[in-house]
């Protein structure tokens, strides 16, 4: 797959899939995903949601014991309206399909 450049950073991963703690939502989005986008899909990549504090989830979600993850974009997947609907899509379609996301 594309390798994508910035800042000195490579990510090889077209969307990374951040969480705190490992559910059911995690494993059904890193299929989901996975199963499209094959190793393109990062898991806890590029950053690690067990080792940051990010605020959103800090704040709003862990405290409540609610699952949640984070889904982090490379850039350059989203730089036209046919990229981002497709992921729109994509992402729907998971929600819809899935028990765990419900």
């Amino acid at each position: 797959g594309d390798v994508y450049k910035r800042q000195g950073s490579t990510h090889p991963w077209k969307l990374g899939i951040q969480y705190p703690v490992e559910t059911n939502m995690v494993k059904s989005a890193l299929k989901f995903f996975g199963d499209i986008h094959g190793d393109e899909i990062g898991d806890n990549r590029p950053y690690n949601l067990r080792e940051l504090s990010p605020g959103a989830i800090s704040l709003h979600a862990a405290p409540y014991g609610i699952d949640n993850i984070e889904l982090e974009f490379r850039d350059d997947q989203l730089i036209d309206r046919k990229s981002r609907i497709q992921w729109e899509n994509e992402v729907v379609n998971w929600i819809l399909s899935d028990q765990n996301v419900k």
